[in-house]
């Protein structure tokens, strides 16, 4: 999906079974947290305004644990 930048940011958080992404700031757009887990799959965060600052979180407590995180657009 193309965003329409106006001066927006995003942020990562993370810990040892979540992985977490945050913007603000956009004029219109969505993103939501991807998550690999160590066991392998794939698990996604909520869809989230680009404008709203609200986080989505991908949790991998069933998945052995995060492995690796990314936004999703």
């Amino acid at each position: 999906m193309a965003t329409t930048a106006m001066a927006g940011q995003c942020e990562p958080w993370s810990d040892e079974n979540t992985y977490g992404y945050h913007c603000w700031g956009y004029a219109e757009g969505q993103v939501r947290a991807t998550a690999l887990c160590k066991d392998g799959s794939l698990v996604f965060g909520q869809w989230r305004s680009m404008k709203s600052g609200e986080w989505s979180y991908a949790y991998c407590v069933s998945g052995g644990g995060l492995a690796s995180g990314q936004p999703g657009w």
